[in-house]
């Protein structure tokens, strides 16, 4: 009988190793697409950029004047251009609003910046949509978190300079 027990587990104990471990990476997989990543305040992302030395600049009555649609749902927006570096980042009351940013940013950089050959990632998960564009010299990034949106542009001798901005920031 002692024999039996012993063959059975020998038996089980590969497959029980790969259900834990599937197990595992499932949970893994689905907390990082379930739970949302908490969008960064307009307060974080000047701290960042200051002290990657940048000098972010309020641009919320620069964009209201060119997008008055926008004003009962823009809390603000801030900018810096330096060098070849172009970064945006704006706070609503409403994630539909972020979202449409979003949009229009995405098709401003398909419009304006796409080339061939190129690298593009579109990644969609939870609260957050992230499009990245790497051609003809350039890369460009378009994305939402939540209530907050993103553009930003470089030649891709600097991109590695926004990426650290957006990882800084867990975006």
């Amino acid at each position: 009988m002692k024999i039996l027990i012993k063959n059975a587990l020998r038996k089980a104990l590969p497959l029980l190793i790969f259900l834990i471990t599937f197990g595992l990476i499932c949970y893994g997989v689905f907390y990082f697409l379930i739970v949302p990543k908490t969008p960064a305040t307009v307060q974080e992302i000047a701290e960042v950029l200051v002290k990657n030395g940048y000098e972010p600049q309020d641009i919320t009555a620069l964009y209201v004047a060119q997008n008055p649609n926008v004003a009962q749902n823009l809390k603000q927006c801030i900018a810096i251009e330096k060098e070849d570096i172009h970064f945006e980042f704006y706070s609503f009351n409403n994630e539909k609003s972020a979202i449409n940013l979003y949009s229009s940013a995405y098709s401003l950089i398909i419009q304006m910046r796409r080339g061939f050959p190129n690298v593009e990632t579109n990644t969609m998960i939870a609260n957050y949509c992230k499009y990245t564009l790497e051609a003809s010299g350039t890369y460009s990034v378009a994305m939402y978190v939540g209530t907050t949106a993103v553009y930003a542009y470089s030649d891709t001798k600097n991109m590695d300079k926004i990426k650290n901005i957006l990882k800084e920031i867990n975006y």
